[in-house]
């Protein structure tokens, strides 16, 4: 067992590259700023400021303007780190420092982006709408999402789809009902549908009042469709709320703060299944398939929001795919067998920029 273990940690050092950058971006059509000219000096600026003022923050949260409100060179920002982050408020810097290196890499010289990482994201615009949290909590604009391509196991997709749904909905509940507009939550699959163990998180800018954040999170929810709904994991975004859920544990929880939730008793549970798909894999059944790390394209998608979407903050839409290999398909449904979940080159997605925008899943 151990002579495997390595062997996989040689594949996974040759072959897979370290993810240094964000699991998503969105950059705005607002037109593009002149280079060392002053908007890009209030921007830097941005840059250096907010990283320490969101991770000093009480509730991981800050945003700032850049230059005189209302002028055509201010800039105004937000960000937010993941309410789990508060142990962690270096990595909390660091994530937000690194979302501004890779807005200015993936957006070059534009005036307006949002850009999403697993611990936190920012946003910032020539706007100051962007910073008015009533009026954007129903924004879509921003929109990214990002799906894992292999559905629940369940005879009944339709209900399988339905449990997903309550769980969020619940989630997003728990979430709007708090002060700092985050929970952690998990359903562990003993009643109802789903009879795999769920791991959620729900979280909106704690500028939100409780009914803006559990609206800004029900239309999320309302973004699954009947392929969306069965995956075993995903995350819808906006800049102002997100939802994330996985069947394995992702988020820094003692377990102290997790909340869980039961099926609502309105969801019957499914008829006994002898179905193959629900029986465990076995663990060591590895592919032989160490090829270019975009050898399986159609594992994972990631999209955003339709070309057509508006906003204050002008965003559009992403022109991301994710094309995991093999190996990375492998390691990801079986890689807590391998290493820790906190393992540092345990990193299953690898972006393949395209030329087209996509405003539907590519299936």
């Amino acid at each position: 067992m151990a002579a495997v273990n390595i062997l996989m940690l040689v594949l996974v050092v040759v072959l897979l590259p370290w993810r240094a950058a964000a699991i998503g971006r969105v950059c705005g059509n607002a037109g593009n700023y002149t280079a060392n000219g002053t908007y890009q000096s209030n921007l830097v600026s941005l840059s250096r400021s907010l990283p320490g003022n969101t991770s000093s923050s009480a509730q991981l949260f800050a945003n700032a303007t850049s230059g005189q409100a209302g002028a055509p060179d201010a800039v105004y920002a937000l960000a937010l780190c993941r309410g789990d982050m508060t142990d962690n408020r270096t990595g909390c810097s660091a994530c937000v420092a690194g979302a501004f290196r890779h807005a200015q890499q993936s957006c070059p010289s534009g005036k307006a982006a949002a850009v999403y990482d697993d611990d936190c994201f920012i946003g910032f615009s020539d706007s100051g709408a962007i910073l008015v949290a009533a009026s954007n909590s129903r924004d879509r604009s921003t929109l990214f999402q990002l799906w894992y391509g292999l559905s629940i196991p369940g005879r009944d997709p339709a209900a399988v789809g339905a449990g997903v749904r309550d769980m969020l909905n619940q989630t997003a509940q728990l979430a709007a009902a708090r002060t700092s507009r985050f929970v952690t939550a998990f359903m562990d699959g003993s009643s109802g549908a789903i009879r795999t163990t769920l791991y959620s998180t729900a979280q909106c800018t704690p500028d939100l009042s409780a009914a803006d954040c559990l609206a800004c999170l029900q239309g999320l929810v309302g973004v699954l469709n009947a392929t969306t709904s069965v995956r075993q994991g995903g995350r819808i975004l906006v800049l102002r709320c997100n939802l994330r859920y996985e069947s394995m544990s992702f988020f820094n929880d003692n377990n102290a703060t997790m909340v869980r939730i039961t099926p609502s008793s309105s969801l019957a549970p499914p008829a006994p299944t002898s179905d193959d798909s629900t029986r465990a894999r076995p663990p060591w059944v590895i592919p032989l398939i160490v090829a270019h790390p975009v050898a399986a394209p159609r594992r994972f998608w990631r999209c955003s929001a339709s070309s057509s979407s508006t906003a204050a903050a002008g965003e559009r839409d992403t022109e991301k795919v994710v094309a995991p290999s093999f190996i990375y398909y492998y390691l990801l449904m079986h890689g807590t067998l391998l290493f820790s979940n906190n393992f540092p080159i345990f990193t299953p997605f690898q972006s393949v920029e395209i030329n087209q925008s996509f405003n539907r899943f590519v299936l």
